[in-house]
């Protein structure tokens, strides 16, 4: 079991989609290991209504979550047990690996 921070379990390791479509090869070099990010529901979202968004701390939209671990990862943001971090960032590959939490206090 991996420990984070406040007392969070680490749940999964997965890839953001869209990175190449959300973001810029000068961008992902500046994001850093271990950087919080923030992941918004999207219940709205007309192409998925488990959608969710990754986001940097200033509100800039990353890419999403799988739609495959979306429903999960949307249930614990709304009871606010969740919460990501950078694990790997790739820029020449556009890829952006991230570790998700749940919060067990």
């Amino acid at each position: 079991m991996i420990v984070g921070e406040g007392g969070s379990v680490l749940l999964t390791q997965l890839v953001v989609r869209g990175v190449e479509r959300y973001t810029t090869k000068s961008y992902l070099i500046q994001l850093e290991g271990d950087q919080r990010l923030e992941l918004v529901r999207e219940p709205e979202n007309v192409h998925d209504r488990w959608a969710v968004r990754v986001e940097d701390e200033d509100g800039s939209k990353i890419g999403y979550i799988p739609r495959e671990h979306a429903q999960l990862i949307g249930t614990l943001l709304r009871y606010k047990i969740g919460w990501a971090r950078v694990h790997e960032v790739f820029p020449n590959k556009a890829l952006l690996i991230i570790d998700i939490y749940v919060i067990l206090t």
